[in-house]
């Protein structure tokens, strides 16, 4: 039995290839997932971790 290390479907579609991320993802999940990629461009420190607020990443 294998033992999956990703533990989010957040962090199965970060790892997809981008021509199947461009073909089978929503707009939504691209988003996501360009955003999770690069998190901390977004991302600001906080006691408990970053913290993301929505004007940054619409």
């Amino acid at each position: 039995m294998a033992i999956d290390l990703l533990q989010t479907t957040l962090e199965r579609i970060c790892t997809l290839p981008e021509y199947v991320s461009d073909r089978e993802l929503t707009t939504n999940q691209k988003r996501a997932r360009f955003i999770a990629q690069d998190v901390k461009d977004y991302a600001e420190k906080a006691p408990a971790g970053l913290v993301l607020d929505s004007q940054t990443i619409t």
